[in-house]
């Protein structure tokens, strides 16, 4: 189970004084406006290590569109604000809003066993892919990789790290 939680992901500088313009990954992005510190988080990538996290008290945070303007502490210029392009936002999990019955943090998919059928283990939950329609698991097989819809025909039951599947016609080919 993830400790923290990301909420957002740094674009880029907006402004010379160093707010930042942030797409939310949150489905309930007002409440930005009830934090007051968030974690920067920057996982390495590639042969230079820029992995770095820190935490940093919000000074405001504005609506623009879909996006938020956003102000933390100790940024205060833009060239300040470049630094943090791509970084992750994220909360600790105990600040979270709560889930309903049923529901999961994305991150939770993340090493569930899937069972074809409740039975057969078909692998591991790797990656969990966002489409737009529905959500997509990346299931590392024995001899393969698998993308398996998250949608009420496939995905029957979610409990306890597993998740057991119907397997429809064609959903394991290629």
């Amino acid at each position: 189970m993830l400790k923290e939680l990301r909420v957002g992901t740094i674009l880029k500088p907006h402004g010379l004084k160093g707010e930042m313009k942030v797409y939310p990954t949150t489905e309930e992005p007002r409440r930005f406006t009830q934090l007051k510190e968030l974690i920067l988080r920057r996982e390495s990538q590639g042969l230079r290590d820029t992995s770095f996290s820190e935490s940093r008290k919000i000074k405001s945070v504005r609506f623009q569109g879909e996006f938020l303007l956003l102000q933390l502490e100790g940024i205060d210029s833009v060239e300040m604000a470049e630094k943090y392009r791509n970084v992750s936002l994220m909360i600790p999990r105990e600040q979270a809003l709560p889930l309903g019955a049923n529901e999961f943090f994305l991150g939770d998919y993340i090493g569930m066993e899937v069972y074809i059928e409740g039975k057969e283990l078909l692998g591991e939950v790797k990656e969990v892919i966002e489409t737009g329609a529905n959500l997509v698991f990346s299931v590392e097989g024995k001899e393969k990789e698998y993308l398996i819809p998250h949608i009420p025909p496939v995905v029957y039951e979610i409990k306890e790290n597993r998740i057991a599947i119907h397997l429809m016609e064609g959903l394991l080919e290629l």
